[in-house]
């Protein structure tokens, strides 16, 4: 499902929230593939209502060792690399083996209101600082798409991105450098929108019930 060089449709919607987005999204992705390929109607779950449903653990409230106890006993292989990982590792762990591959069976599916931890580029809900307007669109256990109430606020931005790299650097992992251009913009000012990139590769590899995104891209790095 991976290769160094891909292809992204990505577009905005100014003055849009990101569930509207969402919407536009199922419609568009019903309309590529079709209704006779998608059984069932688009699905939405919280990040929250998928780790319960699927793990019946609460991620917004469970401690970084009861994530790790909840890999164990999901039978979920560490070796060393699970050493000293921090909350936000476990969460990903967890979701990456045991909750993405149901997702998207016979039909689309939306996880949505990620932890504010896992923000990334996405303002925090007004109504819940402790919640992300992220979203991630899978279909057949494969993630297809990530988008997010666009955070438009720059002094923001700027301390999220100093906070990753102190994580980093308490890791020992490279510190790339600060994008001053994208907070320049910021400042300048962007309204408030919702945004979206879409993997074309993955989304032609559901088309063709691919089995390697090889099958569907002109040079794999495979060939070079």
């Amino acid at each position: 499902f991976h290769n160094p060089e891909f292809t992204l449709l990505e577009w905005y919607r100014e003055g849009w929230d990101y569930r509207a987005l969402m919407d536009e999204i199922a419609e568009l992705i019903t309309t590529i593939i079709g209704d006779e390929r998608l059984e069932q109607a688009p699905e939405w779950l919280s990040y929250c209502e998928a780790f319960l449903r699927y793990l019946a653990i609460n991620p917004l409230t469970a401690s970084t060792d009861e994530l790790a106890r909840c890999a164990v006993e999901q039978g979920i292989e560490l070796y060393s690399e699970g050493e000293g990982m921090e909350r936000s590792g476990w969460l990903d762990l967890l979701f990456a083996e045991k909750i993405q591959p149901h997702l998207g069976r016979g039909r689309i599916s939306f996880i949505y209101d990620y932890p504010a931890e896992q923000a990334s580029l996405a303002r925090l809900k007004p109504e819940d600082s402790s919640l992300a307007e992220r979203f991630e669109l899978f279909i057949e256990g494969v993630e297809l798409g990530n988008g997010f109430g666009e955070l438009t606020d720059g002094s923001e931005q700027r301390l999220r991105f100093e906070h990753d790299l102190d994580i980093r650097s308490a890791r020992g992992a490279h510190l790339p450098p600060i994008d001053e251009r994208f907070l320049a913009a910021l400042e300048q000012g962007l309204p408030g929108c919702s945004g979206v990139a879409i993997g074309i590769d993955r989304l032609l590899m559901a088309v063709l019930d691919a089995d390697s995104i090889d099958e569907v891209i002109a040079f794999p790095i495979e060939r070079s």
